[in-house]
């Protein structure tokens, strides 16, 4: 199975498994550089937050259980250990299984 490559898979879950591995910061610091950080950044407005009147994009993982499974020659291989996705409110993956509800839309950045 070709056409794609594993970053579109497993970039966030792979940084999350190496800061688990390493130590490299507490799993706070990770999911802020992973979330808010980014929002910051490029200006994303109500996103990157848990917060009253924000956008309600959450993960809900295993932290224990994360491991990426996509490669090159298996770019599109489902990550273990996201349990749920919620993308605006809507839940687009359950038990680990994409639900075909897409809740996202286009973000203008605000710079």
């Amino acid at each position: 199975q070709g056409g794609g490559h594993p970053r579109g898979m497993a970039t966030m879950v792979r940084r999350l498994e190496l800061v688990r591995s390493h130590g490299l910061y507490t799993l706070e610091q990770a999911v802020y550089r992973l979330t808010g950080m980014p929002s910051e950044v490029y200006g994303l407005g109500m996103r990157g937050f848990i917060k009253e009147g924000y956008a309600a994009d959450i993960t809900i993982f295993d932290y224990d259980g994360l491991k990426c499974n996509a490669d090159y020659e298996h770019p599109f291989r489902r990550n273990d250990g996201i349990k749920y996705v919620l993308v605006n409110g809507k839940t687009a993956v359950k038990d680990g299984r994409f639900q075909n509800v897409f809740g996202g839309r286009p973000v203008k950045m605000e710079r």
